[in-house]
C-alpha cells in the first residue's frame, strides 16, 4: 500500500468531516431555533454530541471514498480534496462569523 494514497484520504476524510460539521450546525440553527438557552441547560451537550458523531461519521465515508479514488487517480483525488478544504474553511468561517 502506498502511503500517498492514505495520506490523501485522510485529508479529504477530515476536510468532510469540518465541512459535514458546519453545515449540521447551519442546517441546526436554521431549522431549530433555540427561544429560552435556559431550559435546554441538559440537551445542549447532546446536540454537540450528535453534531460530532455525524461529522466523522461523513468524514470517514469520505475517507474510503477518497482511498477508492486514489488507487483511480490521485490527481482527481488531490483536486478534489483541494476543493473539499476550501468548502470546509469557508462553512466553518460562516459558521464562526455569521451563526456564532
Amino acid at each position: 500500500m502506498r502511503v500517498d494514497r492514505l495520506l490523501l484520504a485522510v485529508a479529504l476524510g477530515s476536510a468532510v468531516s469540518v465541512l459535514a460539521y458546519a453545515l449540521v450546525r447551519i442546517a441546526e440553527i436554521a431549522m431549530f431555533p433555540v427561544e429560552n438557552p435556559l431550559a435546554m441547560v441538559a440537551s445542549s451537550d447532546a446536540r454537540l454530541v450528535w453534531r460530532v458523531t455525524i461529522a466523522v461519521y461523513l468524514g470517514g465515508m469520505a475517507a474510503i471514498g477518497g482511498f477508492a479514488l486514489a488507487t483511480r487517480s490521485l490527481v482527481a483525488c488531490a483536486r478534489l480534496t483541494k476543493h473539499a478544504v476550501l468548502a470546509a474553511s469557508l462553512a466553518l468561517s460562516m459558521v464562526a462569523l455569521v451563526w456564532p
